[in-house]
């Protein structure tokens, strides 16, 4: 097919990161991931604006971005976003690839953007150096999806960052909530060059899960977000966790938890988002 001949093989995709956008309530936001037992990266600085921390896994990680309060910003995709899930990333090791392909399945956005942010290691500063090609926007109304070519992954892999109190390893799977939720998964196995099976898509490590409001209210209790009137959202994380425990037992006033034998999910109400731990 000439489409994954543009890509890599699908038994080799995988995901990059998940992004939590925070908007100006970034160091709130790391306190809360904090306390549920991750490490987070040194507060980073792109040289578009942004700001963020990472909380980095085994071959993924998780992202929470946002801005600098008092600052303008050149960063209007993060500024309209609301706050919550709104970032799936997925590797590349040549985004310029990526976007023929997507301009093949007429899914192509802006073209190819580098960029960078500082990093002091051992004393000495570094440059943290990526390049990503994002889908059109209104191909997945749920959030960007987007491909990241890492130039430099020695600086963001690193074992210092990935030592979690809560045993987490990697984010086995992603939920995106559709109705119905067919369109949106077909667009997904398109742009993945993998097939779908009731609903699901898996790739090297994880998978996405695409379900109906209906589903995910029934898999998420009184935890799941309001889907109201939206065509599709991300609707929540999955992490593979060796030490659950770590969160059974921690006291939030500020979120829901539900505990089960084998998961624990937590809604994060300021961030409007949805964590499941699983063993």
């Amino acid at each position: 097919m000439v489409v994954m001949t543009l890509i890599m093989n699908a038994c080799e995709m995988q995901l990059d990161h998940v992004v939590i956008n925070v908007k100006f309530g970034m160091d709130e936001a790391a306190r809360r991931f904090k306390t549920l037992g991750f490490v987070l990266t040194p507060k980073g600085r792109h040289s578009l604006g942004s700001i963020n921390h990472l909380m980095i896994f085994g071959t993924n990680y998780l992202e929470l971005i946002g801005l600098p309060v008092g600052e303008i910003t050149n960063r209007r995709d993060i500024l309209k976003a609301p706050v919550g899930l709104n970032g799936l990333v997925f590797k590349t090791d040549n985004v310029d690839k990526i976007y023929t392909h997507l301009k093949i399945l007429d899914m192509a956005g802006d073209p190819p953007l580098s960029f960078s942010r500082p990093i002091e290691l051992g004393g000495v500063e570094h440059q943290v150096r990526f390049r990503t090609v994002t889908v059109r926007p209104d191909v997945f109304p749920a959030g960007r999806v987007y491909f990241c070519e890492h130039r430099t992954p020695e600086f963001v892999w690193r074992p210092e960052w990935q030592g979690h109190a809560n045993g987490v390893r990697s984010i086995p799977e992603i939920i995106v909530v559709a109705d119905p939720p067919g369109g949106q998964c077909e667009k997904f196995a398109q742009l993945l060059g993998i097939g779908a099976v009731n609903g699901v898509i898996k790739f090297k490590g994880g998978q996405l899960s695409i379900m109906s409001s209906v589903k995910y209210a029934e898999r998420y209790k009184k935890l799941a977000s309001p889907f109201g009137q939206q065509l599709s959202m991300f609707g929540g994380i999955s992490f593979s966790a060796m030490n659950r425990s770590y969160i059974n037992h921690l006291d939030f006033l500020d979120c829901n938890i539900l505990v089960y034998n084998n998961r624990t999910l937590i809604r994060l109400d300021a961030l409007d988002t949805v964590l499941e731990f699983c063993d």
